[in-house]
């Protein structure tokens, strides 16, 4: 049966809500309970989209302000804060489902790889953890780069940041790791477990 590999980082959550990320993107509502696709087809560029929507902020301050108080909140992580949590869930539940049914009617069998936007920045955060709940209870096979990652450091007796480069993309050891369980993974049949 084929496989669809599907690699997720975590902030692609957050994107998927958005409507403006460097310019005009399709994205995704709920209406009834169903996802429905907006800003498709594109058919304007960055600037004919930003003359015909004004920005949403009145002022800079004001959401300097808020964004410093929900990174507060968040216990100085960004990332943790918990602006919009509920309509990037719901949106982003609707989009596994779907995208895990379509493939299945195909013939595919899903298998993800999800990736940390913030490893060596404290445990896995609320999108990590969504993640896993909902391939989980989908029946999907993940492959979870963070765990992994912290596994292997702990192993070899070496920083987990070792892992990285100073761009925060993965080095050649992490490619390393991660392309070796990926392989087990791979290999895995529909309702098994993967190898250890």
């Amino acid at each position: 049966r084929p496989l669809l590999l599907v690699g997720l980082l975590t902030t692609d959550l957050d994107r998927s809500i958005l409507t403006f990320r460097t310019g005009p993107k399709p994205y995704f509502v709920l209406e009834g309970g169903q996802l429905e696709l907006r800003g498709a087809p594109m058919e304007e560029g960055s600037a004919a989209w930003s003359a015909r929507f004004e920005p949403r902020i009145r002022s800079y301050l004001w959401a300097l302000l808020r964004q410093s108080w929900q990174r507060l909140e968040a216990g100085g992580d960004p990332l943790e804060a918990e602006a919009g949590r509920e309509e990037k869930m719901a949106i982003n539940r609707a989009i596994l489902v779907r995208l895990v049914a379509e493939a299945r009617e195909a013939g595919c069998e899903p298998r993800f790889v999800i990736f940390p936007a913030n490893l060596g920045q404290g445990g896995p955060g609320w999108r990590e953890a969504f993640l896993v709940e909902e391939l989980g209870r989908l029946g999907v096979a993940f492959l979870d780069v963070r765990a992994l990652l912290e596994e292997e450091a702990e192993r070899a007796g070496r920083p987990v940041g070792s892992f990285f480069l100073d761009d925060g993309h993965l080095n050649a050891d992490a490619n390393r790791v991660v392309a070796a369980r990926l392989a087990r993974l791979l290999e895995a049949l529909p309702g098994e477990a993967p190898p250890p």
